[in-house]
């Protein structure tokens, strides 16, 4: 197994061959090491050795195996998992099988997958048809995620074994894998959510993170919009606010440090749309954000996205203001 090992660790596809040759060792080690490291390397050779670990009877073993069936994409994959699902012995390892037939690349998989949406593993399949890009299934989701007429999950928040809880659950799963499907067409329907006083704030916040990771730039538009309109709750600006940081805009970057000058703009809504700045990293924005960082109004919110994405200049600036200022030093802190 020492041989395995090391070839593994050196993660080189000039060994791969090695590798292989391992997978008919007599040790039981030296084969999982070595079609973990033909995993690794996105070598397919790895599928059966790996496959028949996922069905033996170790459970840590079989564990690691269907770990390294989700780096690669195969056929062989949902052909040899698919007996597994329906085997209670394999209840287990559900978990990693969800998540590598979600990986596998194949069309069957999705058919397979899309039967765990009525199960308890709804989250994980949920994820995993959403690697798959399964069409399908991201028409079930889309209609999964609406508040039903008249329940109010508001009243529910928080205690599990309620009778809401399991349709939060599945609702939940259905926002975060929309998320994962990166489809802005989705976007009204999470924004429905987010402006819902009478839903879930567990959902609510999780559908302003959705929408971030779905947002083209007219979203961003729309959600700086949102978060400027004095029509809004407080609330719902918040969970609005998620959206900002996901998907860094340049593009976007002048709109967002105006909301940061906005004086009528509470800090605890500047700071995201900072970081938001932050991360787009443009340095068209370094002379604004150099002029923020002496202003008061402004200056936490400019230190926080120079660190994250200023030029070495505006760096030199806030190092210079750090030194003086406390309170700012606590705030980068």
């Amino acid at each position: 197994p020492s041989l395995a090992i090391m070839i593994r660790g050196t993660h080189d596809p000039a060994g791969a061959d090695g590798l292989a040759s391992l997978l008919t060792s007599e040790d039981v080690v030296a084969r999982l090491e070595a079609a973990s490291g033909l995993a690794e390397l996105g070598d397919v050779r790895a599928v059966p050795a790996l496959i028949a670990f996922a069905q033996g009877s170790n459970l840590e073993d079989a564990r690691d195996a269907l770990d390294m069936l989700a780096l690669l994409q195969s056929p062989e994959i949902p052909r040899a998992l698919q007996p597994m699902r329906a085997d209670e012995a394999s209840l287990a390892r559900r978990a990693g099988m969800i998540k590598a037939l979600g990986r596998s690349g194949s069309p069957e998989a999705g058919r397979i997958l899309e039967r765990e949406l009525a199960g308890d593993d709804i989250a994980t399949a949920a994820m995993a048809l959403a690697e798959l890009n399964y069409e399908p299934s991201y028409q079930t989701l889309l209609r999964m995620i609406p508040r039903p007429r008249g329940v109010a999950f508001n009243q529910h928040a928080g205690m599990a074994g309620v009778a809401l809880e399991r349709q939060y659950q599945d609702r939940t799963a259905a926002v975060r894998a929309l998320g994962r499907y990166g489809r802005p067409d989705a976007g009204e329907a999470l924004m429905t959510i987010i402006e819902d006083a009478e839903d879930d704030p567990r959902l609510r916040n999780d559908a302003g993170l959705s929408l971030g990771a779905i947002a083209n730039d007219e979203i961003l538009g729309m959600v700086l919009e949102k978060i400027q309109s004095t029509d809004l709750d407080d609330v719902a600006r918040r969970y609005y606010l998620g959206a900002l940081w996901q998907r860094p805009s340049r593009a976007m970057s002048g709109r967002l440090l105006d909301l940061i000058a906005n004086t009528s703009i509470s800090s605890d809504l500047k700071l995201p749309a900072a970081v938001a700045v932050g991360y787009a990293a443009d340095p068209a924005n370094d002379a604004r954000l150099m002029q923020m960082l002496e202003n008061p109004e402004t200056d936490d919110a400019a230190a926080i996205a120079i660190c994250l994405g200023g030029s070495p200049e505006a760096a030199r600036a806030l190092v210079a203001r750090l030194g003086t200022d406390n309170d700012l030093r606590m705030t980068v802190q």
